[in-house]
């Protein structure tokens, strides 16, 4: 009797292991990803956000990147962006770059092989109606399963990460708190993940608010730095992924 509760709990146990957290781990955190720069003179950052459009703050702080001339590349959930299109297409007609995060946040750990090829080919089909064409692609949470990253490919994407969190989606998160991670954690080649929505996501529903106003201060000193704030589609500049 014990033997056989056993193996029902370490089967289970060896598939989740597999099939879901080996793979997670291996590319969200025994991967590096950084940006490649050459012999370019800068210090580059990219900035990117994942969970919107959000009606309430992604418009606001589309106002603080066009006031401080940052680009930032936006990771959007298809469920959000086709309520709000007009916001998609500022963010574009703005010159940011677009990103895929997903249907909806949905973790893609324990999806079969068949619902993971037909969520990236909705989220094609969907895209193409409303003419945007991500060419990254996040999973929600950073979770992936055996097959998320070759489907992700298959369907057109480049799998893209982070190199640095400010936790800005933690309820005791504070402006103060996300700043201060993003100045300790920043580097020449960093790709920084915030977020612009916490409906519907896991996070805080208005946190966003919270990173807008770390980004008042973080992105003019850090201009004053010497960083640049770029985006993957600008010449000379390519997202690396080492192991």
């Amino acid at each position: 009797m014990l033997k056989g509760l056993l193996i029902l709990f370490i089967l289970p146990l060896i598939f989740w292991i597999s099939y879901c957290l080996l793979p997670t781990l291996w590319h969200k955190r025994l991967k590096s990803h950084s940006l490649s720069i050459g012999q370019a003179p800068i210090r580059p950052l990219l900035l990117t956000f994942d969970d919107g459009p959000d009606q309430r703050y992604t418009a606001e702080l589309l106002d603080l990147l066009r006031k401080e001339q940052v680009k930032a590349l936006f990771f959007i959930l298809l469920d959000k962006a086709t309520a709000r299109p007009e916001l998609v297409d500022r963010i574009l007609a703005e010159g940011h770059q677009l990103g895929l995060h997903g249907l909806d946040h949905k973790s893609m750990w324990l999806m079969h092989p068949a619902e993971v090829k037909d969520r990236f080919d909705r989220a094609c089909r969907l895209c193409r109606r409303q003419g945007w064409r991500p060419i990254y692609y996040r999973p929600p949470h950073g979770q992936v399963n055996l097959f998320t990253i070759a489907a992700a490919k298959k369907a057109g994407f480049i799998p893209m990460f982070w190199t640095a969190m400010a936790q800005d989606w933690q309820r005791q998160a504070s402006a103060f708190s996300i700043y201060e991670k993003l100045k300790k954690r920043c580097k020449p080649g960093t790709v920084i993940c915030l977020h612009d929505s916490g409906q519907g996501s896991g996070g805080t529903i208005h946190g966003p608010a919270k990173t807008i106003e770390a980004l008042r201060r973080f992105l003019p000193e850090a201009k004053e730095q010497g960083y640049t704030f770029i985006t993957p589609q600008q010449k000379n500049f390519v997202i690396t992924e080492g192991s």
